[in-house]
This record gives structure tokens, C-alpha cells and sequence, in this order.
């Protein structure tokens, strides 16, 4: 259970280049299929009488950038993203929460140094933690209560 008192769904995604020769066709069909896997997950979601969070990933996975998370959750209002600091190896955090903080309810927080992730404790790596936090300040987190 979260500190807000509820419960919550995280809906990982799998590899977007899986390479070989189907890599292509691969790649345009994962975000679609990630969507029709939100269209399922969400009333189950509601059911419970939780919330589905859609976790940011690194690397090859589908949503490394908050682009590819916008492109999963635009269509449902009630989704949320959990930002997990470590996995974006891709993109400047600033981006990621000028495009997507609005979303965010709930956080993953540790340090790294930005080429993998590491899970260090805050300050051991390359984040700007005061930076980071004042961009959550200001992100209109949407918290439960």
C-alpha cells in the first residue's frame, strides 16, 4: 500500500527492438499493443479500486522518454505515471516532468550516473537534487488521499 492509502497497478512494457527482421513492423505494433493492454487493465483497475501507473523504463524498453509515456496514457485521464528516476538514461529529467509531471503519482527515487541504472542512494550520482525536487514541487503530482 502507498503512503496516500492506496494500492496500485504498475503495467511494465517489454523491448521495442527486439531486432531480426521483424524489428520494424515489432516496433510500430508494442505501443499499440501496450495500449490495448491499458484498455484491459484499467477496469480491472477501477474494480479493485486502485489506480493503473504506467512506470517509466530504460534502455530498450517502451517508455524511455516522456514522449513514448505521453503516447500510452494521453487517452486515459485517470492513468498515472510512476517516475522511476534511475531508468530515464535518454532524456534530461527536466523534459521528462515539463511533459509529463502533471501525471505523476507516484515516484521511484535513487541516483546513477545516467548511462545505467544503479539504484544509488540521492547525491552518489549525476542527478541535480534540488533541481529535481522542485521540479516535483511544482508538477502538480496527483496524489489519492
Amino acid at each position: 500500500m502507498s503512503d496516500t492509502g492506496q494500492d496500485g497497478i504498475s503495467a511494465p512494457s517489454g523491448p521495442i527492438t527486439p531486432g531480426g527482421a521483424a524489428s520494424s513492423l515489432f516496433m510500430f505494433s508494442m505501443p499499440i499493443k501496450a495500449k490495448e493492454s491499458i484498455d484491459k487493465l484499467l477496469p480491472a483497475a477501477k474494480e479493485i479500486g486502485t489506480q493503473l501507473c504506467i512506470e517509466n523504463l530504460p534502455r530498450i524498453y517502451l517508455g524511455r522518454t516522456s514522449s513514448e509515456i505521453w503516447f500510452l496514457i494521453q487517452d486515459y485521464p485517470e492513468v498515472i505515471v510512476c517516475f522511476d528516476s534511475n531508468h530515464l538514461l535518454i532524456e534530461d529529467h527536466n523534459l521528462f516532468f515539463q511533459n509529463v509531471g502533471h501525471r505523476i503519482g507516484t515516484i521511484h527515487t535513487s541516483d546513477y550516473y545516467k548511462v545505467d541504472e544503479r539504484h544509488w542512494m540521492p547525491g552518489l550520482g549525476v542527478i541535480d537534487w534540488p533541481l529535481f525536487l522542485l521540479n516535483l514541487s511544482i508538477s502538480d503530482m496527483k496524489v489519492s488521499s
